[in-house]
Protein backbone atom coordinates (compact mmCIF):
# COMPACT_ATOMS: atom_id res chain seq x y z
CA UNK A 1 0.00 0.00 0.00
CA UNK A 2 2.59 2.30 0.96
CA UNK A 3 4.59 1.92 -2.22
CA UNK A 4 1.55 2.77 -4.24
CA UNK A 5 0.73 5.91 -2.42
CA UNK A 6 4.62 6.79 -3.08
CA UNK A 7 4.55 5.81 -6.95
CA UNK A 8 0.99 8.05 -7.37
CA UNK A 9 3.11 10.57 -5.49
CA UNK A 10 5.87 10.50 -7.73
CA UNK A 11 3.65 10.57 -10.81
CA UNK A 12 1.86 13.87 -9.61
CA UNK A 13 5.01 15.40 -9.15
CA UNK A 14 6.24 14.60 -12.51
CA UNK A 15 2.56 15.73 -13.61
CA UNK A 16 3.22 18.55 -11.99
CA UNK A 17 6.41 19.90 -13.57
CA UNK A 18 5.14 19.25 -16.69
CA UNK A 19 2.04 21.40 -16.01
CA UNK A 20 4.66 24.31 -14.79
CA UNK A 21 6.66 24.06 -18.12
CA UNK A 22 3.59 24.12 -20.11
CA UNK A 23 2.37 27.09 -18.25
CA UNK A 24 5.80 28.97 -18.90
CA UNK A 25 5.63 28.43 -22.35
CA UNK A 26 1.94 29.46 -22.53
CA UNK A 27 3.07 32.70 -20.97
CA UNK A 28 6.32 33.37 -23.35
CA UNK A 29 3.75 32.90 -26.28
CA UNK A 30 1.52 35.37 -24.60
CA UNK A 31 4.26 37.61 -24.68
CA UNK A 32 5.48 37.17 -27.62
CA UNK A 33 1.75 37.34 -29.32
CA UNK A 34 1.76 40.64 -27.40
CA UNK A 35 5.01 41.98 -28.34
CA UNK A 36 4.47 41.23 -32.43
CA UNK A 37 1.22 43.18 -32.14
CA UNK A 38 2.73 46.00 -30.36
CA UNK A 39 5.02 45.91 -32.87
CA UNK A 40 2.85 45.77 -35.62
CA UNK A 41 -0.31 47.73 -34.32
CA UNK A 42 1.26 51.22 -36.47
CA UNK A 43 1.04 49.69 -39.52
CA UNK A 44 -2.24 48.08 -38.45
CA UNK A 45 -3.82 51.38 -37.91
CA UNK A 46 -2.53 52.33 -41.47
CA UNK A 47 -4.19 49.49 -42.95
CA UNK A 48 -7.73 49.88 -40.91
CA UNK A 49 -7.77 53.63 -42.17
CA UNK A 50 -6.97 52.47 -45.90
CA UNK A 51 -9.38 49.82 -45.42
CA UNK A 52 -12.08 52.52 -43.82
Amino acid sequence: MNTLLSSIRADIAKLDGKIDKLAMQVKLLIILALLAIAMFSPNLAALLKIAK
